[in-house]
């Protein structure tokens, strides 16, 4: 029997590319989960990492990278407290990196040309 025709009453999404076959519940991406780490995060610390660093090479990573920058929008939108030693979206948003390999239209706001560019750079953020 054809994949789709034994999963067609159970709600997953099937995506077919060259070399990966991929199921997944309906409604769940990486942007879900991007997001759900960001609240566990921000409930166990009491606030925002310090430091994010989200890469990805696909169409799928690009809700991910919404996510973040939606996190965020919402997360100040959101706080009741007023106080100067808050730090404002743009503050936050300092220690937020986002990036696409390639560059093409994306979510991400920076990109790496290659994807040998990504070894260098995680080699370069690794050595102190």
């Amino acid at each position: 029997a054809d994949l789709e025709d034994v999963l067609k009453d159970i709600p997953v999404t099937i995506v077919r590319k060259k070399g990966l076959l991929e199921i997944v519940p309906e409604g769940l991406h990486k942007g879900v989960v991007a997001r759900h780490i960001l609240t566990l995060d921000a409930a166990s610390h009491g606030g925002h990492p310090d430091f994010i660093f989200c890469m990805g090479d696909d169409t799928t990573d690009e809700s991910m990278f919404k996510a973040i920058y939606e996190y965020y929008a919402e997360s100040s939108s959101t706080s009741t407290t007023t106080s100067p030693m808050d730090p404002s979206k743009d503050q936050q948003l300092q220690h937020v990196f986002t990036c696409t390999v390639g560059k093409k239209p994306s979510n991400a706001h920076l990109f790496v040309n290659h994807v040998d560019d990504v070894e260098e750079l995680l080699h370069t953020l690794g050595t102190p």
